[in-house]
C-alpha cells in the first residue's frame, strides 16, 4: 500500500512551473505615495524645481544670460528674484560665452565660490560621444561637490545635432539629462525662438518634442522696443500649479536683481511719478496730456495714453497736481504742480523788472577806446554825452531879398536870371509876373525813421541813440540803392 502524501509539504517545496519575473508591476496610489519624494522642492519658486527641467526661451541679446546671472548670485546666500524666494545652493554652468563675459558679470554680482563653469567646452560642433563625456563629467563633479542647478546656455550651440527640426536628433542628447534630475538636480536650458510672430507656448525654435520633453516652459519677451525699457514679460506653461502663468518683471537700476510688477503690462504709477514730476517742474506753463506725452524724456519709457490718464487722475486725487479746464476739445484739462503759478508770476515779474531797468538806465555814450597822442601817451577822454531824442532838422536861413514880395501864387518854373535892380531908373514899370524872382521853397521835412521790433513798440524817448543812428543809416542806404536803380532805368 502506497503511503499518502501530505499536500502541505508540497506547498513549501520549489515551484518548478513558476513563470518569468515581471518587469512592469502596476502600483497602487498607496505605493505611489511611498515612492514619492514629498512636496516639490523649489530652487526658484514656480520656475526651477529639483528633479525638473526648465526651458527658458527668449530673443537673442534680450536678457537670458542676465537673468541667469542674477539668479546665480542670489543662490549664494538665498534671497528673492522678482519677489519669489530662491534657495541657497551650488550651481554649474555650461556656457557658450567666453570667460571674459562672466568675469564682467561677476564684477557687479556675487558669483564667487558657489558656481563652476565650463566655458566653450567644445572647439566646434560636438559629437554625441563628446556630449555624453561632458554629462559624465558633470555627474562626477556632483559626486565630488554636490550642486543644485545645472545651466545650459544655450541649447543650439552645445548639443550634438544636425538639425533642430528632427525630433529624434533633438531628444537623443536630451535624454541623458534625466540622469541628472534623478539625483535631485534642477536643469535650466536657454533657447532661442522662431523668427516672426509665434503662438503662446510655441516660441521655442525646432521640433515640438523639445517642448514636450521639458517640465516647465518659460517664454520671456520685452514689453516694448524702447532701448531703456527694463521690463520683461514671463509667460509660463508648467506641470506644476505653483508656476505663475504670467508675470511682469523689471531689472533694477543697479543691475543686481529683478522686481515683480504683477501681471499688468501697464507702467507702475510709483515708477512713473518721478519722471512726471520732473517734467512738470521744468515746464513754463500748464500742460495738457498731449503736451506731457510730447515732452516725455527719451531716457524713460513713455506711458500709454490710458496709463497717463490714470496717473494724472490719481495725482489730482492725492493733491500732487492741480487740474484746470473743462476737459473738452476746445478747453482740455491743464495740469501743473502746486505753487508753480506763483513761481511763474515771480519769474515774469523779474523778467519785466530787468527789462525796464535795462531801458531806463542812464543813456550815455562811452568812448570806444582811449585816444593816444603822437608820442603814445594817453589823452584825457572826452566826457560822455547824454543821449537825447533825435534833434529836429534845422530850418534853412532865409535869403536876402532885394525884390518886392511876390504874389501868393508864384510861378511853378523859377526864372533862370533875376533882373538886376537899378537905382537910377525910378519910372521903369514893374517886371512882368513871369520874370519875378521865386520865393524860397520850404525845407523838406525829415523822413520818418522805421525801427525794428521791439523798439517800434516803445516810447521814442526811451530808444537809445545808437538804435536811431543804425536805423537812419540803413534807411539812407536803402534810399541810395533805390535812386541808383531809378537812374539806371532812365538811362536804358
Amino acid at each position: 500500500m502506497i503511503p499518502a502524501i501530505d499536500s502541505s509539504s508540497l506547498s513549501h517545496g520549489p515551484k518548478l512551473d513558476a513563470g518569468p519575473i515581471e518587469r512592469y508591476v502596476p502600483k497602487s496610489l498607496a505605493d505611489l505615495k511611498a515612492m514619492a519624494q514629498g512636496s516639490v522642492d523649489w530652487l526658484w519658486h514656480g520656475y526651477l524645481a529639483s528633479r525638473s527641467i526648465t526651458l527658458l526661451t527668449s530673443l537673442w541679446k534680450a536678457g537670458k544670460s542676465t537673468l541667469i546671472s542674477v539668479l546665480l548670485s542670489r543662490m549664494k546666500t538665498a534671497g528673492t528674484v522678482a519677489g519669489l524666494p530662491v534657495r541657497a545652493g551650488r550651481a554649474v554652468v555650461i556656457s557658450e560665452e567666453p570667460p571674459e563675459k562672466w568675469v564682467e558679470r561677476g564684477q557687479r554680482r556675487d558669483l564667487d565660490r558657489h558656481v563652476d563653469w565650463f566655458c566653450l567646452p567644445f572647439t566646434g560642433t560636438p559629437t554625441e560621444e563628446d556630449w555624453l563625456a561632458l554629462v559624465d563629467r558633470v555627474l562626477r563633479l556632483h559626486d565630488e561637490r554636490p550642486f543644485s542647478l545645472l545651466v545650459i546656455d544655450s541649447l543650439a550651440n552645445l548639443l550634438p545635432m544636425r538639425t533642430e527640426n528632427d525630433s529624434v536628433q533633438m531628444l537623443r542628447p536630451l535624454k541623458p539629462l534625466r540622469r541628472l534630475t534623478e539625483r535631485g538636480i534642477s536643469v535650466l536650458i536657454s533657447h532661442h525662438p522662431k523668427k516672426g510672430p509665434t503662438l503662446p507656448g510655441q516660441a521655442a525654435r525646432g521640433s515640438g518634442a523639445l517642448l514636450a520633453f521639458v517640465d516647465i516652459i518659460v517664454e520671456m519677451q520685452p514689453l516694448s522696443h524702447h532701448p531703456h525699457d527694463r521690463r520683461r514679460h514671463l509667460r509660463s506653461f508648467s506641470r506644476h500649479s505653483a508656476t505663475p502663468p504670467r508675470l511682469i518683471i523689471e531689472w533694477t537700476a543697479d543691475g543686481t536683481n529683478y522686481r515683480s510688477m504683477g501681471t499688468s503690462t501697464e507702467l507702475d504709477y510709483e515708477h512713473g511719478w518721478p519722471h512726471l514730476r520732473s517734467l512738470l517742474e521744468q515746464a513754463d506753463r500748464p500742460l495738457t496730456r498731449r503736451d506731457i506725452l510730447r515732452s516725455w524724456p527719451d531716457t524713460a519709457v513713455a506711458p500709454s495714453k490710458l496709463t497717463l490718464w490714470k496717473w494724472l487722475g490719481r495725482a489730482v486725487e492725492e493733491d500732487r497736481l492741480v487740474q484746470n479746464g473743462l476737459g473738452t476739445r476746445k478747453d482740455p484739462y491743464y495740469y501743473h504742480l502746486p505753487g508753480m503759478v506763483e513761481k511763474w508770476q515771480q519769474d515774469l515779474r523779474a523778467s519785466l523788472t530787468k527789462r525796464l531797468q535795462r531801458h531806463q538806465a542812464p543813456k550815455s555814450l562811452e568812448p570806444l577806446e582811449t585816444p593816444l597822442s603822437p608820442n603814445g601817451a594817453a589823452l584825457p577822454s572826452l566826457p560822455a554825452l547824454p543821449l537825447q531824442e533825435a534833434p529836429p532838422r534845422p530850418e534853412p536861413e532865409p535869403r536876402e531879398e532885394t525884390t518886392p514880395e511876390t504874389p501868393s501864387s508864384p510861378s511853378p518854373v523859377p526864372p533862370l536870371h533875376e533882373p538886376e535892380a537899378s537905382t537910377t531908373k525910378t519910372n521903369e514899370p514893374p517886371p512882368p509876373p513871369s520874370q519875378t524872382p521865386d520865393v524860397p521853397e520850404p525845407a523838406p521835412s525829415a523822413p520818418s525813421v522805421r525801427l525794428e521790433f521791439p523798439w517800434n513798440i516803445m516810447n521814442p524817448a526811451d530808444v537809445p541813440e545808437h538804435v536811431w543812428q543804425q536805423a537812419r543809416a540803413a534807411q539812407q542806404t536803402n534810399s541810395t540803392i533805390s535812386t541808383q536803380k531809378t537812374a539806371g532805368n532812365h538811362f536804358f
